[in-house]
């Protein structure tokens, strides 16, 4: 990537959230 936006970095964050919100579900149905 040449140019990152702090909006890039934001979204890329709430996507790591995301998925740490679907595997802490994952465990805790387990």
């Amino acid at each position: 990537m040449t140019h990152q936006s702090p909006n890039a970095a934001e979204e890329a964050i709430k996507l790591v959230l995301d998925q740490a919100e679907v595997l802490a579900d994952g465990w805790y149905a387990a």
